[in-house]
Order: structure tokens, then C-alpha cells, then sequence
């Protein structure tokens, strides 16, 4: 991934947002969009771990009509203690040989120690390895996003309250 070029598009993605009145999920998706372009990935997502255990994929977005993502992947990733980025060799699953994917990266999104969700990216058939500038874009993309996440989360809690005081104040 070439910085330059990384660096050009990330611009291009802020100025985009900087107008546009999206909603959170639209947000998202074109923001994933954005990111899988930077980095050259054929497909890309953000994940979370359902009330059952499962990966829920909060956005997926696959690039000339791609192939399913490694959920194995995302699952792990969520699953990791220590939150490390894993850059590298795809695990030997279904998805993976039908998707002829040869390199995933994932980045956990964290706040305040704890995994919130997972980005997820991958590269198909002749494509090259994702690099190290790769990876730092992604993580800066999950810095981003789970800053996003805490703000929404605290402000979903202020409006709350404040429609609490306002039913308690009408009694």
C-alpha cells in the first residue's frame, strides 16, 4: 500500500463526510468502503459478538461481486484478550478456498480495554499481502470507530436521562 496514495484517499474520505448527513449504518458502510479502496482489499467488514456467541456482521461490503468473508477470522479476532491486530496467512476454511482469499487482516476495535468489535479485510487471489501501512490504516480506522461507538453510547445515555427527568418532572 503506497502512503501517499492511502493518505490522498483518507482526505478524500473526510472531506466526503465532512457535508454528507448519513445515517450511522450508511456512515459505516461508506466508511468501510473507503477503507477497502485505501488499502486495495477485496472485501471488507465490521463485526461483533452476538448475544449468542456468534459473529454479527454490523457492515459487510464486498468489491466485484467477492465471495463471502472468513467469519473464523473476525471470530478470533474478537476473541483475543490483548486486542492485537492479526496480519497474515488466512486460516484453511470453507470461505476462505471458495473466496480464494490469500491475505486477511483484522483489527480489533477497543475502548477502555475491552473489544467492541472487529475490522475486518481481505485480499483475493494474485493480489499481494496486506503490509504494515495496511495494518495502521485499519487501526486507525478501529481508533476511530470505537471513539464513535463510546460518544453514541454516552449519548444515547445523556438523552436518556434526560427523557427520565422530563417524565419525572410531568408527575
Amino acid at each position: 500500500t503506497d502512503p501517499g496514495r492511502a493518505l490522498a484517499a483518507l482526505r478524500d474520505a473526510v472531506a466526503a463526510f465532512a457535508d454528507a448527513e448519513l445515517d450511522p449504518v450508511q456512515a459505516l458502510r461508506s466508511a468501510l468502503d473507503h477503507l477497502i479502496r485505501v488499502t486495495a482489499a477485496g472485501a471488507g467488514a465490521v463485526g461483533v459478538r452476538g448475544q449468542d456467541g456468534e459473529v454479527r456482521l454490523v457492515a459487510e461490503r464486498r468489491l466485484g461481486g467477492a465471495e463471502p468473508i472468513s467469519r473464523t477470522a473476525l471470530a478470533d479476532a474478537l476473541a483475543d484478550e490483548d486486542g492485537r491486530a492479526v496480519l497474515g496467512e488466512p486460516p484453511e476454511s470453507g470461505s476462505v478456498v471458495q473466496g480464494v482469499i490469500t491475505s486477511i487482516l483484522c483489527v480489533p476495535v477497543r475502548r477502555r480495554g475491552q473489544t467492541l468489535a472487529a475490522v475486518y479485510l481481505d485480499r483475493r487471489g494474485a493480489s499481494p499481502t496486506f503490509d504494515e501501512t495496511a495494518r495502521d490504516l485499519a487501526a486507525s480506522f478501529a481508533a476511530t470507530l470505537a471513539l464513535s461507538v463510546d460518544l453514541t453510547g454516552r449519548l444515547q445515555a445523556v438523552e436518556t436521562r434526560r427523557e427520565q427527568a422530563e417524565e419525572q418532572a410531568r408527575e
